[in-house]
């Protein structure tokens, strides 16, 4: 064999070589799953990029409205230009993981504007499929993220079910000593009512959710629970008050049911001040979990992650979604 044929032939091994390294790096930056951007994903297909997880932490990665405080949540509303196209392209690939646990692997190119109340916002149009839409964007949305990771869905329980009544067994003592002991605070807004009328007005469930999945070796819940005071009590015209009691609990195995963080307050009949929390699924990146929210309101919706410790869910990040 000639020396230039063996010049020749180890050049082209070199080539091969160094073209699958080149391969298998494009390949590890697409499928970096500890860098990402997590969307909401709305009945009709479309994608609401709201926030990157990079360096261990949740962010907004776009400047504040000018006028809006520290304070105060960043939104998506109202963007001169898409935040999630800045300097790059969008991910054209987004994984989504529907309630029955199937994976979705949508693509995504299409750079749209949506309404959102008063507001718009951006989005990405997917390829969903179309018997998996509903007739508007308004809805339940889901999760979808441009890396594999599986966002596990919370389920909203059925009010006929066991697990709703026993879980109301569970929750309407705790609700009935969490108003006795606040009982002073509550009094700050309006006048509490007596010790004998509060006896007297049941605690109902309005809704709870269930993760689909164990969180280490436990269930995790959601639950809104209230008693309608519906004479009106004094310095107050409305024809009802409800005292309204919320949070987290879990299960464990051996079906121990117990409250991880829990909040009390009052809310008016039409609960135009607060639409309740909808708990859409729970990620988990190594040993964290989060959950992640959608949040509508009287005039405006908001969607936050919270991390879940042995405390309570701390909240990681919210994002404004659009208001009138």
């Amino acid at each position: 064999m000639s020396r230039h044929l063996v010049v020749i032939l180890l050049l082209l091994v070199l080539s091969v070589v160094a073209g699958n390294n080149a391969g298998a790096a494009v390949e590890n930056r697409q499928t970096d799953v500890n860098d990402f951007t997590i969307s909401l994903l709305w009945p009709d297909g479309v994608l609401v990029p709201f926030a990157e997880y990079h360096g261990g932490k949740w962010l907004n990665p776009w400047p504040k409205p000018e006028l809006s405080s520290d304070d105060e949540p960043n939104t998506v509303a109202d963007l001169s230009k898409p935040w999630f196209a800045q300097n790059k392209k969008p991910s054209p690939t987004w994984y989504f993981w529907s309630s029955d646990g199937a994976l979705h692997v949508l693509k995504a190119g299409k750079i749209v504007k949506v309404d959102s109340h008063c507001q718009t916002a951006w989005g990405l149009l997917s390829d969903l499929p179309k018997e998996s839409t509903a007739d508007s964007r308004r809805g339940k949305p889901g999760v979808a993220l441009d890396a594999k990771r599986q966002v596990n869905s919370m389920t909203e329980v059925a009010n006929t079910s066991d697990e709703w009544k026993g879980f109301l067994s569970f929750v309407r003592p705790a609700f009935e000593r969490e108003e006795e002991t606040r009982a002073a605070e509550l009094s700050s807004f309006l006048t509490s009512p007596s010790g004998e009328d509060r006896k007297k007005v049941n605690v109902t469930l309005s809704h709870l959710y269930r993760s689909d999945a164990m969180i280490g070796e436990r269930y995790l819940y959601y639950f809104e629970a209230q008693k309608e005071y519906r004479e009106p009590l004094p310095a107050n015209d409305q024809s009802c008050n409800n005292v309204i009691f919320r949070g987290w609990g879990i299960r464990n195995l051996r079906g121990d049911l117990s409250l991880l963080g829990t909040q009390i307050g009052w809310a008016d009949c039409d609960l135009k001040g607060d639409g309740g929390r909808v708990p859409l699924g729970v990620l988990s990146i190594d040993d964290r979990a989060f959950v992640i929210t959608y949040d509508p309101g009287y005039e405006g919706e908001s969607y936050s992650i919270l991390e879940l410790t042995e405390s309570g869910a701390r909240l990681a990040l919210e994002t404004e979604g659009g208001s009138c």
